[in-house]
């Protein structure tokens, strides 16, 4: 009933897996844990994915704006080694 519509996404990560070089990092900013399995499966491990959600905190921009740190959680080790290596 609430899941999320992820249609729009799906459809740039086939585009990203068929012209992305092997191994390159696909940042997701989402929540929706499915939705990074799905693009997972999608790239077929020919790509890393990790999932970085942005956090922004409106009422305190000064202490919570982009400058904070980011949590990053990999698909796989693998993934989640070339997320840390690009932050």
């Amino acid at each position: 009933m609430f899941t999320p519509q992820v249609d729009g996404l799906m459809s740039v990560v086939e585009k990203i897996s068929r012209e992305a070089k092997a191994g390159a990092l696909i940042s997701i900013e989402i929540l929706y844990q499915r939705c990074i399995k799905k693009v997972f499966e999608k790239v077929d491990h020919r790509l890393h994915v990790v999932h970085a959600p942005h956090r922004w905190y409106a009422l305190e921009e000064e202490e919570h704006g982009v400058n904070q740190l980011r949590i990053v959680g990999g698909v796989s080790n693998c993934c989640l080694q070339h997320g840390l290596n690009f932050l």
